[in-house]
């Protein structure tokens, strides 16, 4: 079996549970940090600009695109096991400087948090980093 697959049942087994909704969040929140770095937690797809060549993990933070929060929202409230892993399968992070971190809103969502800070942020899946734009 691998991580991916462990993370669906699980993610499966917590949303079968009834329990209150605090701790079913708290649950999931581990979940959401687990599939966003299941390659590392400093080895994404995705990398800001700031990021590109930063070798110092300390001066690095990684972000997660959709905010935890909205995060949790979306699987505490989904109606099938289908939805789940459809959220999680969406879910990305971007590894940003300590000082884009700062800039980021976290009162919006997504890559647009990006666009309103100006953080260019590139794909670096391939050989060499590619723009990602930001539409």
């Amino acid at each position: 079996m691998n991580k991916l697959e462990d993370i669906y049942k699980t993610a499966e087994a917590i949303w079968k549970l009834e329990i209150n909704s605090k701790l079913k969040k708290e649950l999931f929140d581990i979940l959401i940090w687990k599939i966003t770095e299941i390659n590392g937690k400093y080895n994404t797809k995705y990398r800001s600009e700031g990021a590109l060549g930063v070798k110092d993990v300390k001066q690095l933070h990684h972000e997660h695109v959709m905010t935890r929060k909205k995060s949790k929202e979306k699987l505490e409230s989904a109606k099938s096991i289908e939805e789940i892993k459809k959220i999680l399968d969406n879910l990305q992070a971007c590894i940003v400087t300590r000082e884009e971190h700062k800039k980021l809103d976290n009162k919006i969502d997504g890559w647009e948090r990006y666009k309103k800070a100006g953080i260019k942020v590139f794909d670096v899946s391939g050989d060499k980093p590619k723009e990602y734009g930001i539409e």
